[in-house]
């Protein structure tokens, strides 16, 4: 790997811990708030919205070692048994994350109509039950109604205080993922939304409770909503890994990106056989150049650098590209010769 592109994976690695420091720290803090306050009080939207933060921490610590991993790649790529580095470690790490993040869905869901044990029961009643109850005693509890009452305005501070602080984080996190092409971040990016949204959800719940008691179906509802925004975020993040795992392959602009910086190259004719393979973010290019038949080996040598260094500075994340030099028309005598 040349010096210039050693340089692009440190400063990707430096700008990656960043962004994911940043949104472990804002995850666990929120994620303690809305969990101990939601004990308290017994709302358990509250806490569903605590345990969505806490369970992004985990994903935090799987990001932060795919793109370390991610970063060290090509000198691990001269492994004799990693041919091609150790980049889709990230890949498995994020299918696990997508795992876990489907496990806590399901659990939500079961916990918000009582049907584990662990979650369906044990439970204190919520802020607003609470306080019609302790309302009807009289003027002694008076105070105790007030006290409900901020405990009910220090929740909604801390929902409105998640919400913003979630927002920020989606939108630095997704601009930092697309500039650095890591699918980690892109996925940690919309955790980050999916946190802000489940956290308005609790919010809505809240009001709707306090203004329609009789709706005591809003609270599981709530969780419910919570609990499918997080298997939507599972389902992205499984789903882009296996496409990685399978070779799936890049968008149609990527790959004429490649086709076109190749042909811009002096003396190449046409381009074919074009094949990428995404690893952990990083792309590796397989190409078939068309050249003059009559050029010399060190001619030939010297298109193949430049193809290689014109896609690798202008085509984001290409980190290798492989050319393989053909006589000028080879592929359309190919094509007519298969036709006959």
């Amino acid at each position: 790997m040349h010096v210039h592109a050693e340089s692009k994976e440190k400063e990707r690695l430096q700008e990656a811990t960043t962004i994911i420091a940043a949104g472990g720290v804002t995850n666990g803090i929120l994620g303690i708030v809305k969990v101990v306050l939601g004990g308290i009080t017994g709302y358990l939207p509250l806490t569903a919205s605590g345990v969505h933060s806490l369970s992004d921490i985990v994903s935090d610590v799987i990001a932060w070692i795919a793109v370390r991993m991610g970063s060290q790649s090509e000198k691990q790529g001269e492994d004799v048994r990693f041919h091609y580095g150790r980049r889709r470690i990230e890949t498995l790490l994020a299918l696990f994350a997508a795992f876990l993040l489907a496990y806590v869905s399901v659990e939500l869901i079961m916990g918000a109509f009582g049907y584990h044990h662990d979650l369906g029961h044990g439970m204190p009643t919520a802020i607003v039950e609470e306080a019609e109850t302790h309302g009807a005693e009289g003027h002694a509890d008076h105070d105790h109604g007030e006290e409900i009452g901020h405990l009910l305005f220090l929740v909604s501070g801390v929902i409105l205080v998640s919400v913003l602080a979630k927002e920020i984080l989606f939108r630095a996190t997704r601009r930092k993922g697309i500039r650095l092409n890591s699918p980690m971040l892109i996925a940690k990016a919309w955790h980050h939304r999916a946190d802000a949204i489940s956290a308005l959800a609790v919010l809505l719940s809240i009001f709707i409770s306090s203004y329609f008691p009789a709706l005591s179906l809003i609270n599981p509802i709530t969780m419910v909503i919570i609990a499918c925004l997080i298997l939507h975020s599972a389902w992205e993040v499984g789903s882009n890994a296996v496409k990685e795992l399978i070779d799936f392959a890049p968008s149609l602009e990527t790959i004429a990106l490649i086709e076109e910086m190749a042909e811009e190259v002096e003396g190449v004719t046409f381009t074919h056989h074009i094949r990428i393979r995404s690893m952990g973010g990083a792309l590796y290019v397989e190409l078939t150049a068309e050249t003059d038949p009559d050029l010399t080996v060190a001619e030939g040598y010297a298109v193949i650098k430049q193809i290689r260094e014109k896609i690798m500075d202008k085509v984001p994340n290409v980190i290798d590209v492989t050319t393989q030099l053909t006589p000028k028309g080879e592929y359309l005598r190919q094509f007519l010769g298969s036709e006959t």
